[in-house]
């Protein structure tokens, strides 16, 4: 689990790999302060995305890689408010 603090200070982080964390929930707003992201791989863990805007806030986000996860669909509440 990532906690919705986990990247407060990084803000101007524009690049962010997780691969192989064996991560298996976001929560909400875990992401929100990384407002200059624009690569977020996610690949390798164990992620469902049962969660509702975890992608919200990432405006300037242009490449998300989510392979190999445990994700059967992705709804469009899992990008917004």
């Amino acid at each position: 689990t990532k906690h919705a603090n986990a990247f407060d200070a990084l803000f101007n982080l524009r690049i962010l790999y997780v691969w192989e964390n064996q991560i298996s929930m976001i929560e909400p707003g875990t992401f929100n302060s990384l407002v200059n992201l624009e690569e977020l791989a996610l690949q390798v863990n164990l992620l469902s995305l049962n969660q509702f805007g975890v992608f919200s806030r990432l405006s300037r986000l242009t490449a998300l890689s989510l392979a190999s996860n445990r994700i059967s669909s992705v709804g469009s509440p899992t990008f917004s408010n």
